[in-house]
């Protein structure tokens, strides 16, 4: 069976790391970042078609994958319970055994890690909070397991995520 694995978080927990160090871990996975299908299509990822549309344009790719047995991983805050909820409606009738991690760390810890990036990820302290209490009050009930990423590695993450699948 193949996995579908989506990895959602506030920004700065580690998602991008952990789902490429996943990737890496597996082999014979893809990943895919719905923020930059959102961009690439000259959208704003926080308008709901423009999210859609980056759903269904990975589940399209996805396809070329699946008869080559790649597993697909899936990152992105996903505050709203529809994004998942749409996301996992694409992938079920492929028989994809479908995975929902949720990555949680303190306000600190993803401040100082925002702290650290460089260029256009670099979201500053200001908008670095409001995401984060955005992501805190989410209506998400599919939050899958629920793993704390404060002080620990990428490779004891990975190693927890796959067990779990």
């Amino acid at each position: 069976m193949i996995d579908l694995i989506i990895i959602r978080g506030a920004p700065g927990v580690g998602k991008t790391t952990v789902a490429a160090a996943l990737r890496d871990a597996i082999g014979h996975a893809v990943l895919f970042d719905v923020d930059y299908f959102c961009k690439m299509h000259g959208k704003h990822p926080k308008e709901v078609e423009a999210r859609y549309f980056a759903h269904r344009l990975i589940a399209l790719l996805a396809q070329e994958f699946y008869p080559l047995g790649h597993h697909i991983i899936i990152e992105r805050m996903f505050k709203e319970q529809a994004d998942i909820d749409h996301i996992i409606e694409l992938f079920s009738s492929k028989k994809y055994r479908i995975h929902v991690f949720t990555l949680e760390s303190s306000l600190s810890s993803v401040i100082a890690r925002d702290s650290l990036r460089t260029g256009d990820v670099h979201l500053g302290r200001d908008v670095t909070m409001l995401l984060y209490d955005r992501f805190s009050r989410s209506d998400v009930q599919n939050k899958g397991f629920v793993i704390n990423t404060e002080n620990r590695s990428v490779e004891e993450i990975v190693k927890e995520i796959r067990e779990k699948i």
